[in-house]
């Protein structure tokens, strides 16, 4: 999969570098916690937080196959790039500025979007599709849905509809 809003050209990892982007990725994982350092020859710097998570996720996405673009996002965005980070028409984002349901500027050049207000949303969003997936869930076991039996399929009768022909006793 390759992700990409300002059309970066993605970079994927040859075949024989999956092994060692796996191992890095689990090492990244495994150390969220700590500092990690890079030393050079005569200098040596701590990676923020924040620099050691997207090196993870650029890891894992590479060895997996995937192709990775990185694309700086301003902190305020057009009503373009904030539906295209939503992968909203920008129709729809534009109703939902109207709605009031993501707040919006307007400036020089058109109306922009603060990218934690985007975060934000879309966090709610996800929030909601998860309580509706357990809703659902829940409504379906009461309903018997995920029963251990199925039931049972029906009878066929000789002219596959369900029914037995008019007059036939079998």
């Amino acid at each position: 999969m390759v992700v990409s809003l300002a059309g970066r050209s993605p970079v994927a990892a040859a075949e024989q570098e999956h092994a060692a982007l796996t191992r890095l990725a689990r090492f990244l994982r495994s150390r969220a916690e700590c500092d990690l350092r890079l030393v050079g020859a005569d200098d040596e710097i701590v990676l923020p937080s924040t620099a050691i998570g997207l090196l993870r996720q650029v890891a894992e996405a590479l060895a997996r196959g995937d192709a990775v673009a990185i694309v700086p996002l301003r902190k305020r965005l057009n009503t373009h790039q904030a539906a295209a980070l939503l992968t909203v028409p920008h129709d729809d984002l534009l109703r939902l500025l109207d709605d009031g349901a993501l707040p919006s500027e307007t400036g020089d050049a058109g109306r922009y979007v603060e990218f934690e207000h985007l975060m934000a949303y879309q966090a709610r969003e996800d929030e909601q599709r998860r309580v509706g997936l357990i809703e659902l869930i829940r409504l379906s076991e009461d309903l018997g849905l995920y029963d251990d039996d199925p039931p049972a399929p029906p009878r066929s009768t000789r002219d596959g509809r369900g029914d037995p022909p008019d007059g036939d006793p079998h």
